[in-house]
This record gives C-alpha cells, structure tokens and sequence, in this order.
C-alpha cells in the first residue's frame, strides 16, 4: 500500500516536532543522569576519606608549640583548669581548626588514683594510628565509626611532678554551611561542600555516623525496610520521592548521597515545551514554500476563527501573566517572612548573651567567639558584627573579608536605616564577590538598651531558589497554555468549518450544477443555516421541476420544428416534380409530338428531385440516431488519414495531413466519421463555388491541445472562409450558403461533438486565408 502524505501538513510538523522533542529530552536526561553519576562518584571519594590531610598538618605544625607552652603546663597542675586551657590553646595555636572542630583538652596528673581513667588514658594513647612518624597525634575511629585525633602532652612542673594532656579534636557533627562559603562555592580545607538540594549520610556497619541536608536518614540501616535494593547493579535506588546514590567504600562502610527525584512531570513539560519550538520553526519553513491557490473563499470563516482566537490569546495572557505575577508575591512575601525571621532569632540569640556587655569589645574574648561561632552553627548562618560606626571588627568567616569580597564598612543604606531611621532590621541585596545575595542587617543592643554592635547575615536559604522556579512555573504556564491554545484552535476550526459546510457544499453545488443532476443538501440540525439549507433544496426543487417542463417544451418545439423543417423540405422537391409531370401530360393529351422528348428531360429532372429527397431523409435519419450509438476505443490518427485519403482524389484539390501517432479517443467511431467527412465535404465545396483561380488546398492536422486533457483537429481550405456576419448563424440548424443544403450538417456536427465533451470553433485560417475549423475532442483518460 502506498500513502501520499504531505510533509508540510500540520500533522507531518506536529509528528516530526515530537520526534525531535522525545529524542532531545530523552538523550539530555540520559547523559545528564550519567554525568550527575560521575560528579557523585567523585564527591563520594572524596567523602570517603576519613583523614583530613590538611587538619593533620596544621596539627603537626602547632604540636610542638603546644608542648613548649609554659603558661600551659603551669595550669596544667591547676584543678578544673580545662577550659582555660582550652582557650588559650584556641586563641593561640587552633583559632582556624577551632571553627570547624570540636576541642577537648582533659588532664591526667601524675597521682591519679581512679583505675577507670587511667586505663582510658592508656587506650587512648596506644591505640590508632600516628598521623607522621614522631607525632604526638594519633588518627582514631570510636565505637560508631566517628573519625577523630588525639593528642597526648607531658609537662613537667616542680614540685607537682609530671602532668598528662589528651588533647581530642573531632569534625563538628551535621555542620551545614550554608553561609558566605555556600555562596562562593568554597569549603574549609579538607571539608567537603555538598551542593544544594543534596543530602549525605555515612554509614559504618550498619550505624548512622554523619550527615547533612534534609532527608531523614535511619540511624540504622536496615536493608530489608529502608534500602531494600542497595545491592541494585546501577549504583542508584528510587524510593520515598528521593533519588538515592550508593557509594560502598568497604565491607562496613556506606556513603548514601540524595536528592529529590525529578518530577516525570518536568519531563513532560520539556517534551511539549521542545515539540512547540520545534513545530513552530517547521511552520515557518513551510511558510517559504509555494502555496496553492485554494478556490474556496474563507472570508468569514478566517475572521471568526481570528477573532475567537483573540480573544483565547487575550484570556491566556491575562491568566499567565496573573498567575505569574500572585506566585511572585507569594514567593516574595514568604522570602520576606523567612528572612525577617532569621533575623530576629539571630537578633534574639545574641543580645541574650551579651545583655551585661557595655560596647563591641566585650566580643573579643575567646568566650564571647565561642558564643559568637555557637549561635553560628545553630542558625547555620555566618554572622558579621560591625561597630556602631559601621566597621567590621568580628565575623565566623573573616575569609569573605581578608579576599574583599565583602568591603569593611557596612553597606552605606543599611547603615541609614540602623542608625538614623532606627529601623528594627534591614534586608538588602549586595554583590558578595561575582554573586549577588541577601544580607540580613539588625542592631544588637544590650540589657540596659544600648546598641553595642550590629550583626549582618547572609540569607543562604536553598529553598527560596525562584530563578529557577520561577522559569519552571513560567515555562510550565506558558506550554500548558499554548497547547490549550492549540486545542482550541483545532476545536474551534473544525466547528466553525461544520458550521459553514452547508454554505460551502451550497457554493460548491451551485458551481458545479449541472441541470440535469441537480442535487440536494442534508442538514438534520435547526438552526440558523437549516433556513439557508431549506431554501436552496427547495429551489432546486422547484429548477428540477422547472427543467423537466422546460426541456419538455423545447423537446415538443424541437419536434414541432423539425417537422416543418421535414415538410418543408420534402414540400420544395415535389412541386417541381408535380409541375413538369402536369405539363408532360398536358402535352401528350394534346398530342405534342414533342411530348417524347421531353419525356427524357422531365424524368432526369425528377429523378434529381428525389435523390434531393433522399439526402433529406439521410439527414434527418442521421439526426435522429446521434444519441443511440455506444462509444468505443478510436484510433483518431488513422481514422483521419482514412477520410483525407477518401477526400485525395481530385486533381484540382491539393490534401495534405500532419498526425500524431498513439493519440486514442473514445467515442461513436460512425459520427465522428460523418463530422470529419461533413467538414472536408464542406472544404471541397467552398473551393469549388469559389471564384479563385489558385489550385484548392486543404490541410488536416492533428495535435495536442492547448487545454489540458484535449486533441485539436484543425481542417483549413483556401476557399472564401465564412463572412462576418453570418459566423454568429454558422452552426444553427436551417442555416446554409449552399443552394442545395438542407443547413443541418454543422449543426449536427456540434451536436455529436458536444455530446462526446468536446467542442468546435470557426476562425480565419491564417496560413491559407480560408475557413479553419477546429475540433477540440478529449483524450483518452
């Protein structure tokens, strides 16, 4: 079976579009999955790293100093001297590590009794594994598979004997940085930035020993509830709405890196979104071909459907543009809400700690940085104190500053509104290094309400991403809205073109009537068109009627008139004939010798008038035999060779002849004979009653027709052609310049030609400056 399709129909694009679509979104969704497994392969290595390279030389670089310390081993012999200790440890030689580590400092004086510490001291000590060779730190895992150093110190002080310091530092636990390093995209030396919308979570044998981000891992995992595929092949698993990434450092040892899964749904838009572009730019390709003139008007039709459509794209827009706009508020009222309330816990937390400070100094104790990094990790935001004068003098990230991504003042509006408007807070956009973000501005005042600093925050919240959102929701709105707008057309198409077909099949009917196959229009529904529909069957009841009466009556005045046409012709022989018969019998009955002979003249005479009878009938026989003979397969070049050879017989009469082989007809072979003889007849006649004294010649041709599907044959003479006056008369009965025609034979002609759908016309033969008649018959199909 072969099926003609038209490539540049609205089907054909709309397929072609979808095609291109389902392949770039599915191969786009392949590659970025594969892609996304590679990244979270590398970030799991790098996860699966249990020493921290650069924590363990910093740590070799501060031990010595450490041991050396002599304002520490003499506090060392001091009971409940830890903390003080600690703190100068930390503000001397572990301030960075300090930031993203827990220290403990615990001492063990040489006449310690309890049995239970020393053995832990011993433990602690003589198990792990040295970071270098002659280190005091050893790298340790406990019991639930957490990474940590120790550290062991001996100090000497007379009189107290020999004192023990371990000192342990273990990465802070579920510390998400979502500050100022979020935004720059760096991390801590040794640290791991996990991206946005990622959780993580490490498992050792089974138990749950670190983790960040929102989803809620089990503390133990349990391979038949949880992770009941974690032994899939791909490495992924797709459970409670999350996309799951299975890392397996060891037998013991897991690292699960998740996210939300992606929506089939977004999948889909892409799809629709893809297949409109597409399907738009293939539009507008095919809006450069040639388009054939369609023969229908669609004056109203176009204008209902333009103004319906209008109407659609206006109550889109308003919709998209609506919709967009209360999502926007929403969002932004939320942000607002959200940020407004960070800051006032920021705000809160730390006045509560400062009630009793009297001006922005009191921040620089190594208590007032551990109150400072505290409130830090509990927000999970990077704070910033500035002076009342607007200068930075403290923050849990100083690198934002010591790189001058952030400038030393605060920001100058900021400032305004603190200071001089006394706004409760301040919320602003600035330019953080290459990004741009929000920054969280509050005074902080202590318990007798005086402002001793103001604290800035970077709002880093990655729920609030309505870049990103807010092209999804666009996009989304915009292809849902589109392909409505598609549906609606073809709907509204299609009913505006029902609606319409009865007065197009009315047009079309009306164009292509034929009198005598008239025919109705079928409309069941009652309506507004049912009226036009009811009118025009009855008016072609009423023609069908009209006709039938008609053609009767011309049939009947046919007839009428061919019956004087028969008399009349036959009437014309006879009185001759009657008279010189009269006069034959008058003279023999008065005994005219000469009666004899002119016996002999009178009998030619009559005989003439009765062969004058015969052609007479042969042409109203003819006549009444044109519509009786069944048509047939016509050889037309042979058949016209056939008559001009006839006709080549004459020695004043020059015939000649120019054919097309292969050229067939159908028709009734007997009339066609009888046109052809009649026009070449009709040829030698004109030459013959012409006074010219040139030699006669006739040319017959045959050839394509300039009218499509249709032969000529032309037959020119050089005889006297037709007069002007009487070519309007040439092919109506009754007519003839011949003085013994009986004025059917062209008329005939038209006749048998016309009723085979052909045609004869009458020109000036410009060759031979005689008549040209030419045939028009139609080809074979």
């Amino acid at each position: 079976l072969r099926f003609k399709a038209n490539p540049y129909s609205a089907p054909a694009r709309f397929a072609t579009a979808a095609v291109f679509a389902a392949y770039l979104v599915l191969m786009a969704g392949t590659l970025g999955f594969r892609k996304e497994k590679d990244r979270i392969n590398v970030l799991a290595n790098r996860l699966s790293m249990e020493r921290n390279i650069s924590l363990e030389l910093e740590l070799r670089m501060t031990e010595e100093k450490i041991a050396a310390d002599q304002v520490v081993a003499s506090l060392s012999v001091l009971k409940n001297s830890d903390n003080i200790i600690l703190g100068r440890i930390v503000d001397n030689y572990m301030f960075n590590i300090s930031k993203n580590n827990d220290i403990l400092v615990e001492l063990f004086p040489e006449n310690e009794k309890d049995q239970d510490a020393i053995a832990y001291f011993t433990q602690m000590v003589s198990l792990g594994t040295p970071i270098a060779d002659g280190s005091r730190f050893r790298f340790r895992k406990d019991a639930g598979g957490r990474n940590y150093y120790t550290g062991s110190f001996a100090y000497y002080y007379p009189g107290n004997g020999v004192t023990m310091m371990l000192l342990t530092i273990s990465p802070k636990s579920n510390r998400e940085d979502r500050g100022y390093a979020s935004i720059l995209g760096y991390s801590a030396p040794g640290d791991v930035l996990m991206p946005a919308n990622y959780s993580f979570a490490k498992y050792s044998s089974s138990n749950l020993v670190s983790y960040t981000g929102n989803y809620a891992y089990p503390t133990v995992l349990d391979v038949n509830q949880e992770f009941e595929l974690l032994n899939s092949p791909t490495g992924v698993v797709r459970i409670n709405g999350y996309t799951h990434f299975i890392n397996s450092v060891s037998d013991e040892d897991l690292i699960l890196i998740s996210r939300q899964k992606t929506e089939d749904f977004l999948y889909v838009v892409a799809f629709l979104f893809l297949t409109l572009i597409f399907y738009f730019c293939l539009s507008l390709i095919s809006l450069t071909r040639p388009k054939p003139e369609s023969k229908e008007k669609n004056y109203y039709k176009s204008r209902i459907n333009a103004a319906m459509m209008l109407a659609l794209v206006m109550t889109l827009i308003t919709l998209t543009t609506v919709s967009v706009l209360f999502v926007y508020r929403r969002n932004n009222a939320n942000l607002r809400s959200s940020m407004a309330d960070k800051i006032n816990s920021l705000q809160t937390l730390l006045e509560a700690r400062c009630r009793y400070a009297q001006d922005y100094t009191a921040f620089n104790t190594q208590e007032a940085s551990n109150v400072l990094e505290d409130i830090s990790n509990t927000m999970k935001s990077d704070i910033t104190l500035y002076t009342t004068d607007g200068k930075e003098f403290r923050s849990t990230t100083p690198e934002v500053f010591e790189r001058m991504l952030l400038g030393s003042r605060i920001n100058q509006e900021a400032f305004e509104n603190l200071i001089y408007k006394n706004r409760r807070y301040y919320i602003g956009q600035e330019d953080v290094g290459p990004k741009r973000t929000w920054l969280l501005y509050a005074p902080v005042f202590n318990g007798q309400g005086k402002m001793i600093a103001i604290m800035g925050s970077p709002f880093t919240d990655g729920s609030f991403d309505f870049k990103s959102k807010a092209v999804i929701h666009s996009v989304t709105l915009i292809t849902v809205f589109i392909f409505l707008l598609l549906l609606a057309r073809f709907l509204m198409g299609r009913a505006v073109d029902k609606m319409f077909k009865p007065i197009s099949e009315i047009g079309r009917k009306m164009n292509e009537v034929d009198i005598n196959n008239l025919e109705y229009i079928v409309y069941e529904r009652d309506d507004e068109v049912s009226t036009l529909v009811h009118a025009y069957n009855l008016m072609v009841h009423d023609l069908y009627n009209s006709t039938k009466q008609l053609t009767q009556a011309e049939r009947d005045k046919a007839w009428a008139t061919m019956a004087r046409q028969v008399a009349h012709e036959i009437k014309n022989p006879l009185t001759p004939i009657k008279l010189q018969i009269q006069r034959l019998i008058r003279m023999k009955a008065n005994g005219n010798p000469a009666w004899s002979d002119r016996f002999d003249e009178i009998s030619q005479e009559v005989l003439g008038q009765i062969d004058l009878l015969a052609d007479t009938a042969n042409e109203f026989s003819t006549f009444a035999k044109l519509y009786t003979e069944e048509p047939v397969e016509i050889d037309l070049d042979k058949l016209l060779k056939e008559q001009v050879d006839l006709f080549d017989s004459r020695e004043d009469i020059t015939f000649s002849y120019m054919g097309l082989s292969g050229a067939k007809v159908t028709g009734p072979k007997p009339q066609l004979t009888r046109v052809f003889v009649n026009l070449l007849g009709n040829s030698v006649q004109a030459i013959e009653n012409s006074q010219n004294e040139n030699k006669g010649r006739i040319n017959v041709s045959l050839r394509l027709s300039s009218k499509e599907g249709f032969y000529d044959i032309v037959f020119e003479d050089n005889g006297p052609g037709v007069s002007d006056e009487n070519r309007s008369k040439l092919f109506t009965p009754n007519f003839t310049t011949k003085s013994n025609g009986t004025g059917l034979g062209l008329a005939i002609c038209r006749n048998i030609i016309e009723k085979c759908n052909g045609e004869i016309l009458y020109s000036k033969s410009f060759s031979l400056k005689g008549a040209c008649f030419t045939v028009r018959y139609p080809r074979k199909k």
